[in-house]
């Protein structure tokens, strides 16, 4: 059965209010301390719950997607391995960050498990992947200068003693299959390693429910012990109620009778002091209705006099902009006027001017 990890990197979903998010993780984790509800937006990734069926992740999955928490689902392999979360940390008391969207659909968790079945099919250790990227490149690098060197004894050698191509595609071929071992090999090692992973597993699945075996006893007559226990505090409370509920009634009436005589005291006392209070409310009432009559005429007469104010400031500016007017009237007709007499003076010259030319 494909068994999922929850991991958690800080990110929050776009849209979301990042205090709401923080709030919402809080209560989901059940944290109380600040500065471990930080570690788990530090940017680090986070292993938020281990082990889950397909189902439970994919509900837990889009739960936290509604909160606004960007999370990740990591498949263990089928045959146990831990490597999909070795390297991941787990803060305590664990249980159960930014989107473009937020992915509260059914397709974003279906898609979220395809992701993770991925990642788990080409799983595989890191330093297998190193040592195979570097026996690759070795062996490739190998081939190449055993290339240039066939190459440059070809070149060097004299006319119809040619190196034979044969022997370089053997080496070649050599090579690749040499490569191609050392893939299976690892292959194989990484098999063996999941194989004994499993057995880890199951030997402490085994060991964890013997334990929660032995728990769920010890609980069992824990509980039996308390229940029995209360019984016997529930019967002595209920003695010793009984007697002081007896020698208390007494005392309960007669301190009713002083009560209800100190309540009328106190009643009469209560309604002298509402006459009085009363009395000086409606002074009080009647003095601030004439401050606000006093107040209401004096604003009535400065809105009055601004009003004047206003009605001559007014006045003053239309007389003002009515002298304006006639002077640049005024103004305009002078300038006509002078270009007239311009333009007569300028033609009687004309005149003048061709009158004088007729005669001579």
């Amino acid at each position: 059965m494909n068994r999922f990890n929850l991991t958690f990197r800080g990110e929050i979903i776009a849209g979301h209010d990042p205090e709401q998010v923080r709030t919402s993780l809080a209560r989901e984790l059940a944290i109380d301390d600040p500065a471990r509800l930080q570690d788990y937006f530090s940017g680090d990734p986070v292993v938020l719950r281990r082990n889950m069926e397909r189902k439970e992740a994919a509900e837990l999955f889009a739960r936290l997607q509604r909160m606004g928490i960007q999370v990740e689902l990591v498949k263990i392999p089928d045959r146990g391995s831990l490597q999909s979360d070795a390297k991941l940390r787990t803060p305590a008391g664990a249980g159960v960050g930014r989107a473009e969207t937020p992915p509260d659909s059914s397709h974003s968790v279906s898609e979220a498990l395809r992701k993770a079945d991925l990642a788990a099919q080409q799983s595989l250790p890191e330093e297998d992947k190193a040592e195979l990227a570097a026996r690759e490149k070795a062996l490739k690098r190998a081939l190449k200068a055993k290339q240039k060197e066939t190459g440059r004894r070809k070149k060097a050698a004299p006319p119809g003693k040619a190196t034979s191509p044969r022997m370089s595609a053997a080496q070649a071929a050599k090579l690749k299959a040499q490569l191609q071992q050392q893939a299976k090999a690892a292959a194989r090692r990484q098999a063996e390693l999941e194989l004994s992973r499993t057995r880890e597993l199951n030997r402490q699945a085994v060991a964890q429910a013997e334990h929660e075996r032995l728990e769920a006893e010890r609980r069992q007559r824990l509980e039996v012990e308390r229940a029995e226990q209360a019984r016997r505090e529930a019967e002595e409370r209920l003695r010793l109620e009984v007697a002081r509920a007896e020698r208390e009634r007494a005392q309960r009436e007669r301190i009713e009778a002083e009560r209800a005589e100190q309540a009328r005291l106190e009643a009469q006392e209560q309604a002298r002091r509402e006459a009085a209070r009363q009395e000086k409310a409606r002074i009080e009432a009647e003095r601030a209705e004439q401050a606000r009559r006093e107040a209401a005429e004096r604003e009535r007469l400065a809105a009055e006099k601004a009003a004047q104010r206003e009605q001559e400031k007014r006045r003053a500016e239309q007389l003002a902009a009515r002298v304006q007017v006639e002077n640049a009237r005024r103004k305009r007709e002078q300038a006509a006027e002078a270009a007239r007499r311009k333009l007569e003076e300028a033609r009687n010259k004309a005149r003048l001017q061709a009158e004088l030319e007729e005669q001579a």
